[in-house]
């Protein structure tokens, strides 16, 4: 029986840990670019509205 802490289980887990950082990394990146304000709630009442 070998023991759990190999350089190649160290190696196999720090893989799979990137691996699954990937994809949120990605989305982090995805909302930080393309991210918008917008008006909620209370701030409706900051905008005026012209019934003309």
């Amino acid at each position: 029986m070998t023991s759990p802490n190999t350089s190649k289980d160290k190696a196999l887990i720090f893989l799979t840990a990137i691996c699954c950082a990937i994809p949120f990394l990605y989305i982090v990146y995805l909302v930080n670019r393309y991210a918008v304000n917008v008006t909620f709630w209370d701030d409706w009442a900051h905008i005026p509205i012209s019934l003309e």
